[in-house]
């Protein structure tokens, strides 16, 4: 394979790389947010969530640099960016390999972690019910103190 060709599949593979290092710090965000959940630290869950779009917003420019190192891989061998897999996977090379091992190690943690954040939002929405309900219960204390009910009872 060309030097050019095989120069942008490195750089692809390590950009997979990157990426499938933040989805392991995003995996590792979802489960200390459930533990904080199941201790009652919601102020804590809901900040930690504020600090996922950081890593939203790096996965985002890395597909941008690994959709653009696509295109310039297509163009170059003269195929549709959307048939470059198809090309590749008839290829033996070592950094072709890696690659598509990358790409199919990162939709397995992509499924995982919509998995463990829908859990999450479920934990969060349920911990927020209890919350909204002690709330409730609290102000209608508050009612019954401030309307001397309790006053002449005693």
């Amino acid at each position: 394979m060309r030097d050019d060709i095989l120069s942008l599949l490195e750089e692809e593979e390590r950009l997979l790389s990157e990426k499938k290092s933040l989805f392991d710090r995003f995996m590792l965000s979802e489960i200390e947010k459930i533990s904080c959940l199941n201790y009652g630290r919601i102020e804590k869950c809901l900040s930690m969530f504020d600090a996922d779009n950081d890593l939203i917003a790096e996965i985002d420019s890395l597909d941008f640099h690994i959709k653009k190192i696509e295109q310039q891989i297509a163009g170059t061998i003269g195929v549709k960016p959307s048939e470059i897999g198809k090309f590749l996977s008839a290829r033996k090379e070592t950094v072709i390999k890696k690659v598509c091992s990358s790409k199919r190690e990162i939709r397995v943690s992509a499924s995982e972690l919509a998995g463990m954040r829908e859990k999450t939002i479920g934990l969060l929405e349920s911990a927020l019910g209890k919350t909204a309900a002690e709330i409730d219960g609290l102000q209608s204390l508050r009612k019954i103190k401030s309307s001397g009910i309790l006053k002449k009872k005693l």
